[in-house]
């Protein structure tokens, strides 16, 4: 019996969990309102869930930010160097793909970049995918960056192959957010390239890794011995914030064990 009620302890705590990691992971399509890839579509994250399509325009403030299950958050985003939202037909994207990657924000200013700046985000380590494509371009890269990310700049471009291919249609870092709950991400020309070829941000997506705690965004041995070492107290490994890590926060961490 003591058996059963732990799993079934374990079974209510990982949907809880799963529940806030939707809460604090995003995808955003850059297109008109209301014309962005349907709920069905993963994208190269592997991530379904409510798309928010939106024209953040240059310098115009913050936008709220829905969730995967298209609930309000307390997130935003701004965008600043994305001057202009483009759309041009590639006759080889269909369907979802073509909705995400066939308008974008661009730049044509090799001293601005298509910088976007997350606010009020959830500390943890997030995966975070950049759309850098100019459809119809194949010949035209873009600079794509994450100022919380300790890997470098990923350059990003090609004809389309089928299907999402990182390097190609998309860049992928992971991120390590902190208290300030801050992100930016940047898509630019790449240094030396013609800036009137411009430099294309399509969309984005945010995934939160919730019970990695070394950065890696990947939930193992590391993580647990981590969560072991402040079992009892109050520490980074309390993932429910209720200001004691116990089993409610193990039942987490084991529900996203890679």
């Amino acid at each position: 019996m003591k058996l059963q009620n732990l799993f079934i302890s374990i079974t209510l705590t990982s949907g809880m969990f799963a529940a806030a990691a939707n809460a604090q992971s995003f995808n955003i399509d850059f297109s008109s309102a209301g014309a962005g890839p349907s709920s069905t579509y993963a994208g190269a994250a592997d991530q379904t869930g409510f798309w928010n399509s939106m024209h953040p325009a240059h310098g115009a403030g913050n936008f709220s930010l829905l969730d995967l299950n298209g609930n309000p958050t307390l997130v935003v985003v701004s965008n600043i160097g994305g001057t202009a939202l483009e759309s041009t037909n590639d006759p080889a994207t269909i369907g979802d793909d073509e909705t995400l990657l066939d308008d974008y924000l661009v730049t044509f200013n090799d001293g601005l970049e298509t910088c976007l700046f997350f606010k009020q985000l959830q500390p943890g380590t997030y995966i975070v995918t950049q759309y850098c494509w100019i459809p119809g371009a194949p010949a035209t890269m873009s600079y794509a960056t994450v100022d919380q990310s300790a890997e470098g700049a990923q350059i990003i471009g090609g004809a389309w192959p089928g299907q999402h291919e990182k390097f190609v249609t998309f860049s992928q870092h992971i991120a390590v957010v902190g208290a300030d709950g801050r992100l930016n991400t940047h898509s630019g020309i790449v240094p030396g390239a013609d800036e009137l070829d411009g430099a294309a941000l399509n969309g984005v997506q945010l995934e939160l890794i919730v019970g990695d705690f070394n950065g890696d965004a990947i939930v193992n041995g590391s993580d647990l011995a981590t969560m072991l070492s402040q079992w009892g107290g109050a520490g980074v490994t309390d993932l429910n914030g209720d200001g004691v890590v116990n089993g409610s926060d193990l039942a987490a961490l084991l529900a996203n064990w890679s």
